[in-house]
């Protein structure tokens, strides 16, 4: 028995186009922005099948009090058609026969192998990576030919410090990138006809331009502080950002600070 904690995409949210022997092809409408949408839960797989359970919104809860855990799936491994794994590992997705897709994000490169390694050999394997490269290259990246040193799903807090935002965050030898990526999204045959953009700009610096990084009381909180131009004027920005454990915001800073050395 394998218990793993995820984040997992609102299944009505997503579009799949499933093979059946009626050729009855399933679509649902899909939203851009995952905001909101995305729930706590915990995938528990045994030696046959997948149950997706959502975490109670009561976390005081214990054994004792029997609490009602709801259930947002339940699969043998038989009716498991695909999985596609995303760049650098940080999510799952899940096709079943009846033309279902769970988005599980991990955002955990260790918590999705894990979850592979469970998973019985029967179904197809896809691997966006080489996908998401090239759409970063032509669409994000300032400079195509810098080498990508961390790709991180995490949340950016907003001023308010009450609001967070579903982010991705890209590091290469020369900048740093915050994006908005749609989960739902699935690639088309040509990255550059894609109904609506899989991964937006919405924020960019050189290392250069990077003054100081506070680290902050929370323990998986952190601010990148950089300078960008308003007009003719310099001004400081502030890059409010959230991960999910300590190690993860350790690694962070400990490749940011690397790369500011780097490029002194």
């Amino acid at each position: 028995l394998i218990v793993t904690m995820v984040a997992v995409l609102d299944p009505s949210l997503t579009k799949v186009d499933v093979g059946t022997n009626s050729s009855v092809k399933k679509k649902r409408e899909r939203k851009n922005n995952i905001e909101g949408n995305d729930q706590e839960c915990v995938v528990i797989l045994t030696d046959e099948s997948m149950y997706i359970m959502k975490t109670l919104d009561d976390k005081s809860l214990k054994f004792k009090d029997n609490p009602v855990f709801l259930q947002v799936a339940a699969y043998k491994f038989v009716a498991l058609k695909q999985i596609v794994i995303g760049f650098w590992a940080q999510r799952l997705t899940l096709k079943t026969s009846d033309g279902m897709a769970f988005v599980l994000l991990t955002r955990n490169r260790d918590k999705t192998y894990a979850i592979l390694q469970r998973l019985p050999n029967l179904f197809e394997i896809i691997n966006e990576d080489q996908k998401m490269l090239e759409s970063l290259q032509k669409n994000i990246l300032k400079d195509p030919s810098a080498n990508i040193t961390l790709f991180l799903m995490l949340h950016r807090r907003h001023k308010d410090k009450k609001r967070i935002m579903p982010r991705t965050l890209v590091l290469t030898s020369s900048g740093i990138y915050l994006c908005e990526e749609d989960y739902a999204n699935e690639w088309g045959g040509d990255i550059d006809q894609v109904d609506s953009p899989r991964i937006k700009l919405e924020r960019f610096s050189t290392i250069k331009d990077i003054i100081k990084l506070e680290p902050s009381e929370r323990p998986t909180d952190f601010t990148i502080v950089v300078t960008e131009m308003l007009g003719i004027i310099p001004r400081q920005r502030r890059w409010r950002l959230r991960v999910d454990t300590r190690a993860k915001k350790a690694k962070v800073l400990q490749e940011l600070r690397k790369l500011i050395r780097e490029n002194l």
